[in-house]
């Protein structure tokens, strides 16, 4: 890709031509604060994840692995397995983990994803640019285990 294609919104305007720029990103309060934040915030996604499997996958599966098919022939018995499958209702599985799972990133981020406040300073013509994120603040929703 040529340097002429790539746009960044919200750069200052001395770096738009810049083949090359140092850059150097730290957070708000600091650095390690804000890692630990960010690192903290997935581990909790995590834990979302696997909670919801455990709730909701995890008997599903062991729900599966539990049928046997009965009956007098082969036929009858593949038969008696496909309705028991059935009425296993494997959306209602698939929707309830999405929404838990949903309503723990919710509970944790803003809409639509983590969402940063970026300042950026550039220094000596864009030869140097330095990236200040600070996280924005998730609105109050509750507290989702």
């Amino acid at each position: 890709m040529e340097r002429k294609d790539i746009r960044r919104p919200g750069l200052p305007p001395e770096c738009g031509s810049k083949d090359r720029t140092s850059v150097v990103m730290k957070g708000d309060p600091n650095t390690d604060d804000f890692y630990a934040w960010l690192t903290g915030n997935e581990q909790d996604h995590v834990r979302d994840y696997k909670a919801a499997s455990e709730q909701i996958v995890a008997p599903y599966q062991r729900a599966v692995l539990a049928l046997r098919g009965t009956g007098p022939d082969t036929q009858s018995a593949v038969a008696d397995l496909v309705r028991q499958s059935t009425a296993l209702a494997v959306d209602n599985v698939r929707q309830t983990f999405l929404d838990a799972v949903s309503a723990g990133i919710a509970g944790r981020d803003v809409p639509g994803g983590h969402k940063f406040d970026a300042q950026l300073k550039q220094r000596n013509d864009c030869d140097n640019l330095e990236i200040l994120l600070k996280k924005s603040v998730a609105p109050a929703r509750g507290h989702h285990p």
